[in-house]
């Protein structure tokens, strides 16, 4: 099954969605949603994509993208 832009984009974001809510493991900060999250936390770096780093535009197993952010405290 071929997915459109727009249905991979809609797959992530609920995929994503549902990993909230979330807890800072220092200071215990509840992250409620995916929106807040993003809203008060602040990106580390950019974004890796560790089957990109290999080279592997294709892979079987993806090994998949990893965003690193802080919590303010």
């Amino acid at each position: 099954m071929k997915l459109t832009e727009a249905e991979v984009i809609r797959v992530i974001r609920e995929h994503l969605e549902g990993q909230f809510p979330k807890t800072c493991s220092v200071c215990k900060r509840s992250y409620g949603s995916f929106r807040e999250f993003l809203l008060i936390t602040k990106p580390v770096g950019s974004t890796i994509s560790h089957d990109a780093e290999l080279n592997d535009w294709n892979p079987v197993v993806p090994l998949g993208t990893a965003m690193y952010v802080n919590c303010p405290c």
